[in-house]
């Protein structure tokens, strides 16, 4: 199946990446490991396949984003702003249909990932060596046509119409501010220059969080006047931003 142009980078829905994860399981390990990385911590794919062996700190189920490994032309480099090296959570529930955001609810779904993650690192030379490494020059990481030929076969595997890696990253962003996340925490999780960058792309997202919010509150007859007065200012501040 093939997506139109517009639709090819829209985000994924839940149940839609829990079929991506699994049929990807199906086919490769380390490959599903990759793309449920990517869905739950929201990295670019150069990103994720810049990771090393170093940057992933599973005792803390962190990743840090240090560099980049370019998919065009198979190099290494600096992430794409200063604003994006950063520490990333492992634990974003966005493969669970429920409304949760914040990585200490994760359910068993989403620590899954962990598993195949110590695995890599375990069989990783060093420090130094790529995460996700290519199969017949294992000191680099996988370059962009193996990339991009298995994300392809593994949407066709999922019956999912084609759509670019980086529609994980706009599941992960737009999945979790329609759970009302922090607008700073998703900032410095997705490594974007400043909210006014993240609300360009995500808005509607953020607008259906708060009016879940409202409509929560206004059938709750009990609830807290902090509360209130969190979602109230809540909406204003995304107010002020999308001006």
């Amino acid at each position: 199946m093939e997506a139109s142009h517009g639709e090819r980078s829209l985000p994924f829905t839940c149940a839609e990446l829990r079929r991506i994860v699994r049929a990807t399981r199906e086919l490769a390990q380390d490959f599903a490991a990759l793309v449920q990385l990517m869905a739950q911590t929201g990295l670019r794919p150069g990103e994720a396949l810049g990771l090393r062996r170093g940057d992933v700190d599973l005792e803390a189920g962190v990743v840090h984003v240090r560099g980049t490994w370019s998919l065009n032309d198979n190099r290494r480099g600096p992430t794409k702003t200063a604003k994006s090296v950063r520490t990333v959570s492992l634990g974003h529930p966005v493969l669970e249909d429920r409304s949760v955001w914040k990585p200490g609810e994760a359910g068993r779904e989403t620590l899954q990932a962990l598993d195949r993650l110590g695995v890599l690192q375990a069989i990783a030379p060093d420090r130094e060596s790529p995460l996700f490494p290519r199969r017949i020059r294992p000191s680099q990481p996988m370059d962009g046509n193996a990339f991009y030929a298995r994300w392809a076969r593994v949407l066709s595997a999922a019956g999912l119409p084609y759509k670019t890696p980086h529609a994980l990253r706009h599941s992960f962003a737009s999945i979790l501010l329609s759970r009302g996340a922090n607008l700073l925490y998703m900032v410095r999780a997705g490594g974007w220059t400043n909210a006014t960058t993240l609300l360009k792309v995500y808005s509607k997202w953020v607008e259906e969080a708060s009016d879940a919010g409202t409509i929560a509150s206004s059938g709750a007859s009990s609830t807290p006047d902090s509360e209130l007065r969190k979602e109230s200012q809540r909406v204003s501040e995304v107010q002020k931003l999308s001006a």
